[in-house]
């Protein structure tokens, strides 16, 4: 006895196709978007997708003992990457004039450039915005479940005590 085959057995869907064809009313309003970007300022959709792919990155080794998280961020955007206080603002979603500040202290505490060395680990900077927890949680939250890295490898990394991060990733977990 032979087994029927169904087409789309055959043919099963690719996970991304399963996923659109579930979301379809947010597929529309990309589209729309799309089109709307591209009227506006003249690209085209695969410009708009390629960019928006591009994440913003960090890497790990830049941090030191001398400056905040946050303003080891901020130096970094503005004076590795060349961004403006606005889109570091923007970036961070945090205010404008906090940056600026962040980034005048910074430079009061080192004002030599940062060391990048070469890093296998690299913070997103997507991890910032929009989150209840502070930077430092949320950096130590992306680490740790992320990479999966032990309290004492992650305080290595961004140069603090290792008691000062299992306090911040359990902090960080009871406000999430």
């Amino acid at each position: 006895m032979k087994k029927k085959t169904h087409a789309a057995a055959k043919h099963p869907l690719s996970a991304i196709d399963t996923i659109l064809l579930h979301e379809q009313e947010s597929v529309l309003k990309l589209r729309q978007i799309l089109a709307n970007l591209q009227e506006k300022y003249k690209v085209s959709s695969l410009e708009i997708l390629e960019s928006i792919k591009k994440e913003i990155v960090i890497p790990v080794s830049v941090f030191t003992r001398q400056l905040t998280v946050l303003e080891t961020i901020v130096k970094y955007l503005k004076e590795q990457k060349n961004y403006s206080y606005h889109q570091i603002a923007f970036l961070l979603d945090r205010d404008e004039k906090n940056i600026w500040h962040a980034y005048f202290h910074a430079q009061k505490k080192r004002s030599k450039r940062l060391t990048e060395n070469a890093s296998k680990y690299f913070v997103p900077v997507s991890i910032f915005r929009n989150t209840p927890v502070s930077i430092l949680e949320a950096l130590v939250v992306y680490l740790k479940e992320h990479y999966g890295l032990s309290y004492h490898e992650i305080a290595v990394l961004v140069k603090r005590d290792d008691r000062t991060i299992w306090t911040v990733y359990h902090r960080a977990k009871i406000k999430t």
